[in-house]
């Protein structure tokens, strides 16, 4: 009977196959070499926007939103050239924000929160969890043109600099 791993978890998941089954798979692509580079150069020189360092010139307080433990985003990896990009740009380490966006998810806390980050940010960063289900913390700003109310963070809405990371990815849910 054959035998196949799958990616899922942190460990991965085995699992036995009826005899007959045909397996099918793709060829390993190679990742990203010199993303540390890549993801430097990107801050920049983004395609079609303005370079990193001249949106947060002038700027006191920033707000970056990263995905919550539940998105494969390597934030860890991605924060770092964002935050030391926009501290030499002037906008100093207490005015900056990293949220997290929870969506109705559950909040990230400790070794978690150290997992999503790194141990180095959430020891030297303000980095707070979106509570979309405590209105005190949103900002009621409209509707849509359907009638549904929109609610955005206030930390977010009230950031001088407002930065979104995530990802792309297929969603069985959406």
């Amino acid at each position: 009977m054959p035998r196949l791993r799958f990616d899922y978890g942190h460990d991965g998941l085995e699992t036995d196959l009826p005899t007959g089954t045909q397996v099918l798979s793709m060829e390993e692509t190679a990742g990203l070499a010199d993303i540390e580079i890549k993801l430097a150069d990107a801050i920049k020189r983004p395609i079609g926007g303005r370079p990193l360092a001249d949106l947060a010139k002038g700027c006191e307080t920033a707000c970056v939103v990263i995905a919550d433990i539940t998105r494969p985003v390597p934030n860890a990896l991605i924060l770092p050239p964002i935050l030391s990009t926009i501290e030499e740009a002037g906008v100093p380490r207490d005015g900056i924000t990293i949220l997290i966006g929870t969506g109705l998810h559950r909040p990230n806390e400790g070794e978690e929160l150290i997992q999503l980050v790194g141990a180095q940010i959430a020891d030297q960063y303000h980095v707070v969890n979106h509570l979309a289900r405590e209105r005190d913390t949103l900002v009621h700003l409209g509707e849509t043109s359907g009638g549904a109310p929109i609610w955005i963070d206030r930390i977010y809405t009230e950031a001088d600099l407002k930065i979104a990371t995530s990802l792309i990815e297929p969603h069985l849910m959406a």
